[in-house]
């Protein structure tokens, strides 16, 4: 039987995934994450670069042994790869380039080349992942999400350093900057961007389930950030009055 007008509204509606009962332990956990892990990520990144690039290796390392034997692996570990897989290193690279804003303690240029390169191997990983078990795995979709997003920071850094000649890390601080200021409200409607965008887009496109997934991830993203951005405009606008 087809949804009548106002459920549509109400199942598609930012308002119902807070109200209808769906904020489970996670949503509450992963906050808390933030403030656990950020202030020992601090110290690791102010004592000493080489020991966050060290960092940086294990956990990827364990990125690509765990995509290895994904379906093999129970549960419980499936969500302790989320966290090393997305958090840590997003934290890890966030903080880095955090201390580049400082400007007198900014990173080295060849810590920053570091991080570029490992994403870009990242995200090719992330994309042949992607093809490969993205059906089966809830949280290996999540996890493409989060690299999708530093590919297109990637492609921006890239853009930016041949139109201004600039120093790569320079290019990246503003945009980083503004991301990570409105990382909060991405994080509250990107998934009721991607589930309006994945019917609609499954509807229109006449291309394979991979390509449309693809689509819907980068273009849900892009979505993602500007409506963010909008969202925290109008929450400073609350404030202030």
């Amino acid at each position: 039987m087809d949804k009548s007008f106002n459920e549509y509204l109400w199942t598609y509606s930012l308002v119902s995934f807070y109200v209808d009962n769906t904020l489970n332990e996670w949503f509450v956990a992963s906050i808390i994450l933030v403030y656990l892990i950020y202030p020992l990520i601090y110290v690791i990144v102010e004592k000493s670069e080489a020991v966050a690039k060290a960092l940086l290796i294990l956990i990827y390392a364990i990125i690509v042994l765990f995509l290895c034997h994904i379906i093999r692996i129970p549960n419980p570990i499936r969500i302790v790869f989320e966290i090393l897989g997305t958090r840590f290193p997003a934290f890890l690279i966030g903080s880095l380039m955090a201390k580049n804003s400082e400007g007198s303690r900014g990173i080295k240029l060849s810590t920053a080349r570091y991080i570029i390169i490992l994403g870009v191997l990242s995200s090719i990983l992330s994309l042949y992942v992607f093809k490969m078990k993205v059906a089966n795995n809830w949280i290996i979709i999540r996890t493409v999400f989060i690299f999708i997003v530093f590919s297109i920071i990637i492609c921006w850094i890239i853009v930016r350093d041949k139109a201004e000649n600039n120093n790569i890390i320079r290019s990246c601080t503003t945009f980083f900057t503004f991301v990570g200021g409105i990382t909060l409200e991405i994080y509250l409607v990107h998934e009721k961007v991607l589930g309006i965008l994945t019917p609609v887009m499954y509807g229109i496109l006449p291309l394979s389930s991979y390509s449309v997934q693809l689509v819907i991830y980068i273009i849900g993203t892009i979505l993602s950030i500007i409506l963010a951005s909008y969202l925290c405009k109008f929450l400073k606008k609350i404030q202030r009055k």
